[in-house]
């Protein structure tokens, strides 16, 4: 049985406060479902840290008996898809009427999507928390446009990670081309974005500024290509910020 809530840490970078009452983290008043975020990107109180098993513990409990269960719904699922097979009998229609094909057609099932939802769905409340929290948006035109340090952090939360594969020197300014990967070292999206001297808001910086934020805009935009929809079931717009004030 649970018990009542104690603060045992916060998350690294940020002033989100974590709680546990030994069965549940809690990142403020929301629940945590899946406590891998906690895990990678908690910073742990000392004197909190058996709080923090005898949590972590619950979850692997519950995960156990959801895995011990799952025979039996797979199971009703077979039974459910048994009752959807349609039987299609080709005849013959020259000599003789006689069968002479069945062909079973099976609904194949679809798990997968309604899975990667709800993951996204828990995923942009827990950013959307943080981002209110730390600011991490610009607001232009009454809408809000999520900074680099938003993106990186929901890239954590999916262990993914951007890298900046190449710079190159251009007219008035540089080049960058990034790249996210998965911590399996997939690739999941490439781009690349130029920050110059042409731009009302650079033509007096240094060089050195201009290449860094070539960079950023690439791996903005990189994170862009692969998690946008996730922004925008935050409520965030699709673009990264730093892309909306170099247009």
């Amino acid at each position: 049985m649970s018990g009542a809530k104690v603060l045992i840490g916060h998350m690294a970078g940020t002033k989100t406060s974590i709680y546990s009452d030994t069965e549940y983290f809690y990142l403020e008043d929301k629940k945590v479902e899946d406590p891998t975020v906690i895990e990678r990107y908690g910073v742990i109180s000392q004197d909190a840290r058996q709080i923090y098993k005898e949590t972590l513990e619950a979850y692997e409990k519950r995960k156990q008996k959801k895995s011990e269960q799952r025979p039996t719904e797979i199971e009703k699922k077979e039974e459910e898809r048994e009752e959807e097979k349609v039987i299609v009998v080709k005849q013959e229609e020259e000599k003789e009427e006689e069968k002479k094909e069945i062909v079973t057609a099976e609904r194949a099932p679809s798990e997968a999507l309604p899975e990667v939802i709800r993951n996204a769905v828990n995923y942009s409340t827990i950013l959307k928390d943080i981002i209110e929290r730390q600011q991490l948006y610009v607001k232009i035109k009454d809408r809000k446009y999520v900074k680099i340090e938003g993106w990186q952090v929901l890239a954590a939360m999916l262990k993914c990670h951007a890298i900046v594969k190449s710079v190159r020197e251009i007219k008035n300014g540089w080049e960058a081309e990034a790249e996210v990967y998965n911590m399996e070292g997939k690739l999941l999206s490439r781009a690349i974005a130029r920050c110059t001297r042409d731009e009302k808001n650079w033509k007096d910086r240094d060089d050195y500024a201009i290449l860094s934020m070539a960079q950023t805009r690439a791996c903005a935009k990189a994170y862009r290509l692969a998690f946008a929809w996730i922004l925008g079931l935050a409520g965030y717009e699709p673009l990264p910020a730093e892309e909306v004030q170099g247009e």
